[in-house]
């Protein structure tokens, strides 16, 4: 945010957790906050040029606090692939948005204006791309729940006398 050209406050801060150095970018829309403000915010992608410059190389972690509608947060994703972690949205008037893998970054919507508080739990003990555990336990119940019902076919597929049924439970 500007005030007659000149920053309200720092546009990016460093956080330490647990030994994880976690860079927090915040971003408000273009334009006037409001009819008639004082403060008003230029272009999102050299703001955010501009943060990314002062964190590199110190931190481990960026997260950008965005308060954007959830197609500016895929279009920053793209744009910023591989230096934005995570992109928090609060200025989608369709209030919570399931998180989303996009081009770079995970997208994770606070609700319209910021409204919702959520809690977001990383766990750091690999390399690669970041991995919705909710998913992996999503899909691991999905695999016991096919191989329940495989076990339960079983006895069908013996009991059947029919080749043609035969050749389609076995397949």
């Amino acid at each position: 945010l500007l005030e007659g050209g000149k920053k309200v406050f720092d546009g990016s801060t460093v956080i330490e957790v647990k030994g994880t150095r976690v860079g927090f970018i915040g971003l408000s829309p273009p334009g006037e906050l409001f009819p008639g403000s004082k403060l008003a915010a230029g272009p999102v992608v050299p703001a955010v040029t501009e943060e990314l410059a002062k964190l590199k190389g110190k931190v481990d972690l960026v997260v950008l606090l965005a308060a954007v509608r959830q197609g500016d947060a895929l279009q920053l994703s793209g744009a910023f692939k591989d230096q934005l972690d995570f992109i928090v949205t609060s200025g989608d008037p369709r209030g919570m948005i399931p998180a989303q893998r996009a081009d770079g970054a995970w997208l994770l919507s606070a609700g319209a204006k910021g409204q919702a508080l959520a809690q977001l739990e990383v766990k750091l003990d690999g390399k690669g791309a970041f991995v919705d555990l909710a998913e992996v336990a999503r899909e691991k119940e999905l695999l016991e729940g096919l191989g329940r019902r495989l076990k339960e076919l079983e006895p069908r597929a013996k009991a059947a006398t029919d080749p043609q049924s035969k050749a389609l439970m076995a397949q």
